[in-house]
């Protein structure tokens, strides 16, 4: 009898231990990244959308172009935008933003809105890989890459799907534009960059387009401010930022990496500065400003391009309220 009911006490213990081992692994075991950037994304409660409604990248052009094609606002002479691009930036990096009453990001959102949107292709259609190339000119044409033609890095796109920089100055006499980026795969012939055809176009046609290229963000950061600070400043004005793609590709993607928080956080308080000498302008009163802040795409690891949420997920802080 008393061997019954040792083994029964024994086996009890056993379970007992598979149950409390079960217990302790279910609260140590991480979540798989996807979802604590679903998580993070949901808790912050700071955008006019949710994860279920994002805006699509491409949104960001048909915004700038009804911008130019209506109306100054009362009170306003003339037109201007600016989108101040943060290569690599994840929308559950915001997270890092929401409590700093300096963000530029934050300083848009309460004046218009910040938006979840969406790199990579339609959910429901064609597919294109979340890199710069692609991202980008999804954004400046408002079209995917089967459109647009700048499938991956190093594919220059299609001049027959304008982007921005052509198609603006196309229809206003005398619309000036800046290009202001690092990576060389934007502009560079020999990289094959995603714009040859369209500078090369301007060219030809005498449009007013100035492309200028910085090798550091810092470097570049003082070419923006020196053009938003000019009496002659630039209609349109697309930056471009790389540190946190940069630090996404050296130390890896996500809110676990300093490395990677720190280039979000930096180009943030860049755009801040760049916001803050656009609102000083003597002219200011008499402009009408659209100015944006967005992402291509996001990361995973120490890479991008594929179609998890860490690296389709993205966001827009605009102004202006947009239409969704």
């Amino acid at each position: 009898m008393e061997t019954i009911i040792a083994a029964v006490i024994c086996a009890a213990l056993c379970i007992a231990v598979i149950i409390i081992a079960a217990v302790i692994s279910c609260k140590v075991l991480p979540d798989s990244e996807s979802e604590t950037e679903k998580r993070t994304v949901s808790k912050m409660a700071v955008f006019e959308n949710s994860l279920s409604s994002p805006l699509p990248q491409t949104a960001v052009h048909s915004v700038i172009a009804k911008h130019f094609a209506s109306p100054p606002e009362a009170g306003k002479t003339c037109k201007k935008a600016i989108v101040l691009g943060f290569d690599g930036a994840r929308c559950d990096s915001l997270i890092n933003l929401v409590n700093n009453p300096d963000s530029a990001v934050m300083h848009l959102k309460n004046k218009g809105g910040l938006y979840i949107s969406y790199a990579g292709g339609s959910p429901d259609g064609p597919k294109q890989y979340t890199d710069t190339a692609p991202g980008w000119a999804s954004i400046l044409t408002g079209q995917w890459a089967n459109i647009h033609g700048a499938v991956s890095n190093g594919v220059i796109k299609s001049v027959d799907c304008p982007s921005l920089l052509i198609e603006l100055p196309s229809k206003y006499e005398g619309f000036r534009v800046s290009f202001n980026m690092i990576w060389p795969g934007h502009f560079d012939r020999a990289e094959k960059g995603t714009y040859c055809d369209e500078i090369g176009l301007a060219k030809e046609k005498g449009y007013l387009l100035s492309v200028n290229n910085a090798k550091t963000d810092s470097e570049l950061h003082g070419i923006i401010l020196d053009r938003v600070s000019a009496a002659d400043c630039d209609d349109f004005l697309m930056c471009i930022y790389e540190r946190p793609d940069e630090n996404g590709h050296g130390t890896g993607f996500g809110n676990k990496n300093p490395n990677y928080i720190e280039g979000v956080k930096g180009c943030d308080r860049d755009a801040m500065e760049v916001i803050r000498a656009i609102e000083s302008r003597e002219t200011y009163g008499e402009e009408d400003w659209l100015i944006m802040i967005t992402s291509d795409h996001g990361g995973r690891k120490r890479r991008h391009g594929g179609q998890s949420i860490m690296e389709r997920t993205t966001f827009i802080s605009c102004n202006k309220k947009i239409d969704i």
